[in-house]
């Protein structure tokens, strides 16, 4: 063989197999790129064909492991969660919404919790009044007073139980004192539970509210505000009760109510102790 006359075949030898590899993978590429369509639509029949349950039993999981992951977003700020589940019919669901959102953000949701005293929903209002004594929200005090009206009985009830943790908030009192107004006799029994409790911090107020429940001509309403008085008013704030004290005992001479101001009056000093035997020699005779 003479020198560099086989060179040219080796040239065209290597062009050919190039050729064959080319042509091989892309068949290769081609016969999977086939593969992964079928098993796609294979997966997309098994889907279809899946219960409605177990898809969301496996959706709620995925979401749940998502959730868990250190670094994910959801876990690090739970807010929008809340957020989603307060748009939900299901009361439970919104109730859980009001309690992550609070969790998570207490200055975005106080607003939020605020408006909710206000739903509709006598549950969402009891939650929301919870929620922000518990988290003693700033000035959410005059709020939760307006719903001591409430047309709910347990609703008055906790908004009455929670107002004492706002104690010494400008407006509480007067609030209160509109709730003494009411004509209901268990909405001013209601009100006069948490009047006692916040009398202390605003003193002047509270004896000038309390005149409205004292002046009510409801046997009702008037004891039980001598009730509630009686034991935590100073003797000068009697005194400057007196003329309604003394209209109630004239009123309804003779009864509970009579006796109750007759042994305030004898607490306080303001009447002697032959007085006070003579005015209530007939209790034991009282309805």
């Amino acid at each position: 063989m003479e020198p560099g006359k086989g060179l040219p075949k080796a040239k065209q030898l290597d062009k050919g197999t190039k050729t064959f590899v080319t042509v091989f993978w892309l068949m290769a590429g081609a016969a999977l790129l086939i593969l992964l369509f079928v098993a796609v639509m294979y997966q997309m029949e098994l889907t279809a064909a899946e219960p409605e349950e177990l898809r969301t039993e496996s959706a709620m999981k995925e979401i749940k492991e998502e959730a868990e992951r250190p670094d994910d977003r959801l876990r690090r700020d739970p807010f929008p969660i809340g957020m989603k589940k307060l748009q939900s019919k299901a009361i439970a669901e919104k109730i859980k919404g009001m309690n992550i959102i609070m969790a998570a953000d207490q200055k975005r949701a106080a607003p939020i919790i605020r408006k909710m005293l206000f739903d509709r929903n006598a549950e969402i209002r009891i939650e929301a009044v919870r929620l922000l004594g518990n988290y003693q929200v700033k000035n959410a005090g005059n709020y939760i007073a307006r719903l001591l009206v409430d047309r709910e009985p347990r609703v008055r009830s906790i908004a009455a139980a929670t107002l004492p943790k706002f104690r010494g908030e400008p407006g509480v009192m007067n609030l209160v004192g509109s709730a003494l107004r009411d004509r209901d006799p268990a909405v001013v029994k209601n009100a006069l539970s948490c009047w006692a409790v916040i009398l202390p911090t605003e003193r002047s107020e509270g004896v000038r509210v309390l005149r409205f429940p004292l002046a009510s001509t409801d046997p009702e309403i008037a004891t039980a505000a001598v009730s509630a008085s009686s034991p935590v008013l100073k003797k000068d704030e009697v005194e400057r009760l007196k003329n309604l004290f003394d209209k109630i005992a004239a009123r309804w001479k003779d009864r509970a109510v009579a006796f109750m101001v007759y042994d305030l009056y004898f607490r306080n000093g303001m009447i002697s102790v032959e007085e006070y035997r003579k005015l209530t020699r007939n209790r034991n005779k009282s309805p």
